[in-house]
């Protein structure tokens, strides 16, 4: 698993389409600070889950996404794609401080737990930057986990 913190999450199974009972659930987690873990069928359903919920509750400001896959919704915050292109993670592992210390001022953070984000070798010293600025106890981080991936 990515973080080590969602080992003690209970991971809770969403099926599409959403049920009054997982709605609910889903608006309480996206408004509680901590991790949770959703296991959905694929990264489109997660999506779609992610941006229904988040649209309804109009409460986020700046939403960042931890993914290594082709970002469909723009309105969010690309964090591969900005360690890519200005932090240069594969040369200095203090880029990725510097990462957290320029621009992790998000109020709401995804994480897309695909088999290729867990095999990178940076995503370990993320979790730990997570762990270690105590992010996850101001903010919901929604990990995403698949049944077809």
């Amino acid at each position: 698993m990515i973080l080590s913190a969602v080992d003690q999450v209970n991971t809770k199974n969403i099926q599409t389409p959403l049920i009054e009972n997982d709605i609910l659930f889903l608006q309480n987690k996206f408004l509680e600070t901590g991790f949770c873990n959703l296991k959905v069928k694929d990264i489109e359903t997660g999506r779609l889950i992610i941006s229904k919920v988040i649209n309804s509750l109009n409460y986020f400001n700046d939403i960042a996404i931890l993914t290594v896959c082709e970002n469909s919704n723009q309105n969010y915050f690309n964090i591969k794609k900005a360690l890519t292109n200005n932090y240069d993670i594969s040369k200095n592992q203090f880029n990725l401080i510097n990462f957290f210390l320029d621009q992790f001022y998000f109020d709401f953070l995804i994480i897309e737990a695909t088999k290729e984000l867990m095999s990178n070798n940076w995503a370990q010293n993320f979790e730990q930057h997570i762990l270690d600025f105590n992010f996850h106890k101001t903010m919901p981080i929604i990990i995403l986990t698949y049944e077809n991936i």
